[in-house]
């Protein structure tokens, strides 16, 4: 921890019918107060099979089952891009981001999206998602789909998500502590605070950027070290409670264990293998809100979750009934606090299964070096400097709208700047629109939020930069295209709005006064 400057950890460990948790370092630096095993961690991502679970438990209601295709549910009407992915996608083809559809909403995730956006409203919007991969051949993260079965979970539970998952899943597993994300997040006594370290100190993170909404069936649950070993423990006996309770039939359940999709050349981020390292990790696939890799031979079944400065990441090992939790609080920087993880969950399963552990203290505090070669977060790049400039920024200012994603708003920042350059705001998402030889092109350098910038860094000085240009009609600007990745170009309207100003229209009008939205490019990459 104190090589990774991590302030908080808790850490919770499952052999059997045995069980340690205990907590590290602190939950709030301005009190001192420290972490125990009851302190609440945001546990982000892993709360894809907590929805998972939930969803198979309802389905247990009806006809369906994870070979449904979703165009046969009654409940639920959703299109996409593609005509083939709306008649065929299954339940289990979201589970297992079998779509290929773009992950580019979760720029709404972190800005963002306005009061008045609910699950049911993002259903309606799918068709307009950009493919990025063919159906059912790659694997594409997308958090927006597990939101949509997160929805169809309340349609076929007649009630919350929330609800749903307290009443049908925590507290029949006991998970008392245990709760989901509301609309906004109060850091009171009993949680870990949030931490950053934009410079060489440990600062509070920005708490506001923590209300997903609606968004929480992707990664929004707040757990802790006990509770967590009783999640390990329900998973480690196919769906079993401690009391015997069989929540889901062991037959579905163990369906998210298997290989459902598999993973490019190389495997997730997160393998490691000879010669270069002297042991094996292979993550080859993807299940049901689970990743499955061989450890030394071992079949390990692991997720990982972030949430910002909340970094977690759990391993079970099915066969010798083994089950690893591990969170942090900070520094949110992500590839620090998922080394410092690794190496603890790695010196752990070593000792659990029996074996040596591989790391020692010294190579714990360097991993993956000395084992890979020098990255590029290692190379001195300078950052190549901005000589052009832009007359007559008044022109771009304004709102511009999408369906998709959150409004963008253009402004002129001025004052002690000199000369005044465009700035713009997608919600919470903000950061300065550096001018290019196009007197029309930009590149958006993101600011804020700091916890989510900072995932674009490559080194403290080579940031990403997302082109965005824009659009004239009759030499007037009428709409901007954001490039968000290769295949993922959103287009927002001038005076457009993500939500309808007046009730009173009609959704169809509503709908064509918005689009259209998203534009496919894959001429067009991001530049560096």
């Amino acid at each position: 921890m104190n090589c990774r400057n991590v302030p908080g950890l808790t850490l919770s460990i499952v052999k059997g019918t045995q069980t340690w948790t205990r907590g590290f370092g602190v939950a709030d630096l301005d009190k001192d107060i420290p972490v125990t095993d009851e302190t609440l961690f945001l546990i982000g991502s892993l709360g894809k099979s907590f929805t998972m679970t939930l969803l198979g438990i309802m389905l247990e209601k009806t006809s369906y089952n994870w070979t449904t295709k979703i165009s046969d549910i009654e409940e639920l009407n959703l299109e996409f891009i593609d005509d083939v992915i709306t008649r065929e996608v299954t339940i289990g083809d979201m589970l297992s981001h079998s779509t290929g559809l773009s992950a580019v909403t979760d720029y709404g995730f972190i800005g963002g999206y306005p009061d008045g956006t609910t699950r049911e409203l993002l259903s309606q919007r799918t068709k307009y998602i950009p493919k990025v991969s063919e159906f059912r051949e790659s694997f594409v993260y997308n958090n927006m789909l597990y939101a949509l079965l997160g929805y169809l979970t309340e349609l076929v539970g007649d009630d919350t998500w929330q609800n749903l998952m307290t009443s049908h899943l925590l507290e029949p597993l006991g998970m008392t502590s245990s709760k989901p994300l509301g609309k906004s997040v109060m850091f009171e006594s009993g949680y870990a605070k949030p931490y950053i370290m934009p410079d060489t100190e440990l600062e509070d993170g920005h708490y506001n950027i923590y209300s997903i909404y609606p968004l929480e069936p992707a990664g929004g649950i707040i757990s802790n070290g006990k509770d967590m070993t009783k999640w390990m423990m329900f998973n480690l006996k196919s769906g079993k409670t401690e009391d015997g309770n069989q929540l889901l039939n062991k037959t579905v359940f163990n369906e998210a264990f298997k290989e459902q999709n598999y993973l490019p050349y190389g495997g997730a981020s997160q393998s490691i293998k000879s010669p270069n390292f002297p042991v094996n990790d292979s993550t080859n696939a993807y299940g049901y809100a689970w990743f499955t890799s061989k450890y030394k031979g071992h079949r390990k079944i692991w997720h990982s979750g972030g949430l910002f400065s909340y970094i977690s990441l759990l391993w079970m090992f099915p066969e010798e009934d083994i089950g690893i939790f591990v969170s942090v609080n900070g520094p949110a920087l992500p590839k620090t606090s998922s080394y410092a993880e690794q190496t603890i969950l790695y010196y752990i399963s070593d000792i659990l299964l029996g074996d040596k552990p591989w790391l020692d203290l010294e190579t714990t505090c360097t991993f993956p070096k000395p084992w890979t070669k020098i990255g590029v977060e290692d190379l001195d790049i300078p950052q190549p400097s901005n000589n052009f400039t832009t007359t007559n920024l008044t022109r771009f200012i304004g709102n511009y709208g999408n369906i998709l994603l959150p409004d963008i708003k253009v402004s002129i920042r001025e004052g002690d700047v000199d000369p005044p350059y465009l700035w713009l705001e997608l919600n919470r998402i903000k950061g300065e629109l550096l001018p290019t030889e196009d007197e029309y092109a930009f590149k958006f350098k993101m600011v804020d939020p700091w916890e989510y910038a900072i995932e674009r860094y490559l080194t403290k000085t080579v940031i990403i930069k997302l082109p965005l240009h824009f659009i004239t009609m009759d030499e007037v600007v009428s709409a901007l295209e954001f490039t968000f990745g290769p295949k993922e170009v959103i287009r927002f309207e001038k005076n457009a709005h993500f939500m309808p100003v007046s009730s009173s229209v009609s959704h169809a009008v509503q709908l064509s006064m918005m689009f259209l939205t998203s534009v496919i490019a894959s001429s067009m990459s991001t530049v560096v």
